[in-house]
């Protein structure tokens, strides 16, 4: 009788661990297998690397020698939406149009032209 308890206990305690073992594995896969979708980001680069494709300028500041030297400070982002401003110091993605064109936008986009986007369609 006692063996029998036992060996019943055993077996619970090795299906529930066998049980657990399979969750992990097969939600660890799933999560494996899954791509990571696009996120959408804004960051802040500096004008001696080129700016990344699918990303377009907001901001450009001309005053920010002590973290980019000579060189401009370029607020980028790739989180795109229609009636956004970009600066020209990149064209807008492909699918995108110009909707507007300020050349007094200095306090925004330093010595580039300020657009205003949206999408095609």
């Amino acid at each position: 009788m006692k063996n029998r308890q036992h060996s019943r206990r055993s077996l619970r305690v090795v299906g529930r661990a066998l049980t657990a073992l399979v969750l992990a594995t097969a939600a660890a896969g799933f999560s494996l297998g899954v791509a990571s979708p696009a996120q959408a980001a804004s960051t802040t680069m500096c004008s001696t690397s080129p700016v990344p494709a699918g990303w377009v300028v907001t901001e450009v500041n001309t005053n920010a020698g002590a973290i980019c030297g000579p060189f401009l400070f370029f607020r980028i982002t790739n989180d795109l939406w229609n009636g956004m401003h970009m600066c020209s110091v990149t064209q807008p993605p492909a699918g995108w149009v110009v909707t507007e064109v300020q050349t007094n936008a200095r306090a925004i986009c330093g010595p580039y032209l300020f657009y205003r986007i949206k999408m095609l369609g």
